[in-house]
């Protein structure tokens, strides 16, 4: 046995390193301090390396993200559709020719004409209706570098086509909200029984549905329910406020009254007069009008006529009417039924508005 001990081989061979072949790590033996031969503290190791990590399979194909939809050209009728209704574009309620059918001669109306726009208020306002052949030439003229390949009758049949939109669009509002606020002093006939005054003051407010049965533009019937509050004083700290609340039924013929017209020549102001013949039935509840307010049920009934003249929305009201009224027995001490004959004035305010929540079909 010699001084030094021995290198003892780990897988076969002698000394500290690693088998790249077979990745095995070999070992000398530590030295006895006694010359002993020792074994190996550690048996031969192999070195386990991580396995590559595995890709997913390549695609055939690549997710190609999809494009946005391309929005759709505008056509002729489209842009001839923009053109008008950025210039108010409307049907008159009265045609100057009356024609039967809609043609290059039929006329409308526009609030201002190309260039008011940039200016930022109306200019060139036409003082009349203008026909249809006319709209036609200034929107062609317009259109030629945007739709070069459409002749002048094209857009003639845009602008018919968008003439009877309209018209067909007053025609499917038949349905008009109706409010008003009227001064309506009553002159009194007769009466059951002996009045402080044979005059009294008053006033009505009114809002309701009015139906129209007839054609835009044309005379016809008319129906209307409204809710009608009345009072014979403006000073509401006095029970004379309030003189009766009545649902009423009003049946009417309706029918305009010349063309329409600028009022007063403003710019766009286009107006119309319209008159009717009415009569109405109503129920509900009334007051004598006397110191205390002393409720009863109240039946009315009557007939007569109004002229209003309408500008846009706006309407001014001047009416007359007879009116019957019949006032039950109310809580009054004393009370007996009280009947009225008498002629009704009134001029006011008020406004319509088509409904587009109910139309026809």
């Amino acid at each position: 046995m010699s001084g030094s001990q021995e290198s003892n081989p780990i897988c076969g061979s002698k000394g500290n390193y690693i088998d790249s072949g077979t990745m095995c790590l070999h070992l000398s033996p530590l030295p006895s301090p006694v010359g002993l031969k020792l074994p190996p503290l550690i048996g031969p190791l192999r070195l386990e390396l991580p396995s590559p990590p595995v890709l997913p399979p390549a695609t055939s194909q690549p997710t190609v993200p999809t494009p946005p939809t391309p929005t759709p050209a505008k056509t002729l009728q489209d842009r001839v559709n923009e053109i008008l209704e950025g210039w108010n574009f409307d049907v008159p309620l009265v045609q100057p020719d009356q024609a039967a059918t809609v043609g290059p001669k039929s006329r409308a109306f526009l609030s201002w004409l190309p260039g008011a726009e940039t200016v930022g208020y109306p200019i060139n306002v036409p003082t009349g209706l203008l026909t249809l052949d006319d709209i036609t030439d200034t929107i062609y003229s317009q259109l030629r570098t945007e739709f070069p390949n459409s002749a002048r009758a094209n857009v003639l049949a845009a602008v018919l086509q968008a003439y009877k939109d309209k018209l067909d669009s007053h025609e499917k509002r038949p349905v008009s909200l109706v409010v008003s606020f009227v001064y309506s002093p009553q002159q009194f006939f007769w009466s059951n029984q002996a009045l402080p005054s044979l005059w009294q003051n008053g006033y009505q407010a009114t809002v309701g549905l009015t139906s129209r049965y007839h054609l835009y533009g044309r005379a016809g019937f008319e129906q209307s329910f409204m809710l009608q509050l009345s009072g014979s004083s403006f000073g509401f700290d006095s029970p004379d406020w309030f003189q009766n609340l009545l649902l009423v039924y009003q049946a009417a013929y309706v029918a305009p009254l010349g063309r329409e017209f600028l009022f007063l020549g403003a710019p766009g102001w286009w107006s119309s007069v319209q008159g009717s013949v009415f009569t109405q039935v109503a129920a509900g509840v009334g007051s004598p009008g006397e110191r205390t307010l002393y409720l009863g049920f109240m039946g009315q009934g009557a007939v007569g006529g109004q002229i209003a003249l309408n500008i846009g929305w706006l309407q001014f009201i001047v009416n007359d009417q007879i009116v019957y009224s019949w006032l039950s027995p109310t809580v009054e001490p004393g009370s007996r039924p009280l009947s009225i004959l008498g002629n009704q004035f009134g001029i006011g305010i008020g406004g319509t508005w088509d409904t587009p929540f109910w139309q026809r079909r």
